[in-house]
């Protein structure tokens, strides 16, 4: 009992230290890319953190610090922060998007970059890295109290912090379901450059066909017009477009250098479709079925 009552005198000693909870806070630069233009006037974005702090933020494309360059299409805005992971939710106008992330967990102040989508509730995380960090000589006569707090949030704060963010942001899953219902399974296949035009023409005879390139212009064609997709975006439009339409639908990469993935882009869209649709690929590996072995049916 005494060693129970020693360590919550402890802990009361530490958390009403006047600058307990300053020591973990930390400028935050966010800078959101919107390459495909999406954004109409004004962003705003409404912050909530792990450890339960909520902020409303402007976003601004002006060049003022921390934006910086004016009118670039890259929107920043600066948010003070102690909190190792944060959910924000984007507006401008009738267009929303949403974003779970972590923050980098170097030391000081610390930026995060994120790019728009072109769909509601899709943000992709672009890159994390530091930035200003603190590279001071001097010695600041509270950083045992920052060791001591570091150590006091690894054992109980990050426990908190984790489990207000799963009360609020609760997981999304599929509902079960039994059955049997036939499942076409579509292996990858690549095509020859100077064969693409005659694959789209033979898929569209009886697919809505998703084409990120140029080629010729046919119904029940549709193109991607966004310069750089990822996999899950790409993979996600041509989903909706399935749903929407009723009907099969194929997509046909004639343009990988627009798909924006680390690593092998054929790869992460292979991964990403998991043979749910055709997928066609414009110089894709060679241990892919070819035009000529696969056929359009």
């Amino acid at each position: 009992m005494n060693v129970c009552r020693l360590v919550w005198c402890f802990l009361a000693g530490v958390l009403c230290t006047p600058n307990a909870w300053s020591q973990g806070v930390r400028a935050v630069d966010i800078f959101v890319m919107d390459p495909g233009k999406f954004v109409q006037q004004q962003l705003k974005g409404d912050l909530s953190g792990s450890s339960g702090v909520r902020t409303s933020i402007d976003f601004r494309d002006d060049g003022h610090a921390p934006d910086q360059v004016a009118q670039d299409g890259i929107y920043s805005a600066r948010a003070q922060l102690g909190d190792h992971a944060i959910h924000i939710d984007f507006q401008s106008q009738a267009r929303r998007w949403s974003v779970d992330t972590t923050l980098p967990s170097t030391p000081g102040d610390t930026a995060i970059r994120l790019r728009l989508g072109p769909e509601r509730g899709v943000v992709v995380v672009h890159d994390d890295e530091p930035m200003l960090e603190n590279h001071g000589g001097g010695t600041n006569p509270s950083s045992g109290g920052s060791w001591l707090w570091v150590s006091l949030f690894l054992g109980v704060g990050v426990g908190v912090g984790l489990g207000l963010t799963r009360l609020r942001h609760v997981p999304i899953r599929p509902a079960d379901v039994a059955g049997d219902v036939p499942v076409p399974d579509w292996r990858p296949s690549c095509v020859d450059s100077s064969r693409c035009d005659s694959l789209i023409a033979g898929l569209a005879s009886n697919h809505l066909v998703v084409v990120l390139g140029e080629s010729v212009s046919l119904d029940n064609v549709v193109y991607v017009t966004t310069p750089r997709v990822t996999p899950v975006e790409l993979i996600r439009r041509v989903e909706m477009l399935a749903v929407k339409s009723g009907g099969e639908v194929a997509l046909v990469v004639g343009d990988l250098s627009r798909v924006e993935v680390e690593g092998s882009a054929a790869a992460a869209l292979d991964e990403a479709v998991a043979q749910r649709f055709q997928l066609w690929v414009v110089g894709g590996p060679k241990d892919w079925p070819t035009y000529e072995a696969a056929g359009t049916s």
